[in-house]
């Protein structure tokens, strides 16, 4: 039986986010590559059937993102075999349809020649969208590795805040966020949450595959948020195979308490 997840919907006063603007990069931003996983343990051969099928199911996952409204497409080529190939894409929740093709598009266009030449199990990750394969069935698992942790602006510690009531705060957001989320239906498993005080604006979005249980999208997203709050800077992103959170700090009212820290960006941590 999954276990039950309810929302305090008074915690924080907090607000559905119907506000595009303050997540949506422009489109050429959805498409910055971020990072990719492919494992040289399990290859395959050029012009073999499983190198076939791969063309054939990153062709398919690409046309079909051309006019797909949930912003994610399953999908197995083959006969159950060995060279039956599994993939998917699913797109950032906040990008319409134009930007979430375009973003899949780049992915499945670059993924085998220039990134994953002849692994037969790859993730790749863009801001705007993830692209994977395997061999093997994965469709509603849950996965939390290999993470991928991209931020940018700079770090929160840089501000004259109170740190202690500010992560509480935070991390009552994302929790909110992540059962919104959890919540969600078989298309799409999507939260996206604001908070507000007056010196303050914290915008957040959590996401998981829509084939995950409710309880498996929940804890999924309770771990992208734990890797959030080891790293926290004014924008970050934690993208995992089975789901990802985004989240953006508006602190231009408040004073830095000294020069900002640098810009950081780490492309990935793969365990």
């Amino acid at each position: 039986m999954e276990k039950t997840i309810s929302i305090n919907w008074a915690d924080l006063h907090l607000i559905f986010l119907i506000i595009v603007c303050a997540l949506i990069p422009t489109s050429s931003a959805n498409q910055v590559y971020l990072g990719s996983y492919c494992p040289n343990t399990t290859t395959f051969a050029f012009h073999s059937q499983y190198h076939t099928n791969l063309k054939t199911l990153l062709a398919s996952l690409s046309s079909n993102a051309a006019d797909n409204p949930d912003g994610f497409y399953s999908r197995s080529i083959g006969d159950g075999t060995n060279d039956t190939v599994y993939g998917l894409f699913l797109c950032r929740g906040d990008l319409d349809i134009s930007s979430c093709s375009d973003c899949v598009d780049t992915a499945t266009s670059e993924l085998l020649w220039k990134y994953c030449p002849n692994s037969a199990v790859a993730i790749t990750w863009y801001d705007g969208c993830m692209v994977r394969y395997s061999k093997e069935e994965f469709f509603g698992n849950l996965e939390v590795a290999p993470a991928l942790y991209s931020s940018r602006g700079i770090s929160i510690t840089g501000y004259d805040v109170n740190m202690t009531e500010f992560m509480e705060t935070f991390g009552k957001l994302m929790r909110n966020v992540s059962s919104q989320a959890a919540l969600g239906g078989s298309e799409k498993k999507l939260g996206m949450m604001s908070y507000s005080s007056d010196l303050v604006t914290l915008y957040a979005l959590g996401q998981c595959t829509p084939t995950l249980s409710k309880y498996d999208c929940y804890k999924c997203l309770s771990h992208a948020s734990d890797i959030v709050h080891i790293r926290l800077s004014t924008e970050a992103t934690v993208w995992l195979p089975s789901c990802n959170v985004r989240y953006e700090i508006d602190l231009c009212d408040y004073a830095r308490s000294g020069p900002p820290p640098v810009s950081h960006f780490l492309a990935a941590h793969l365990t």
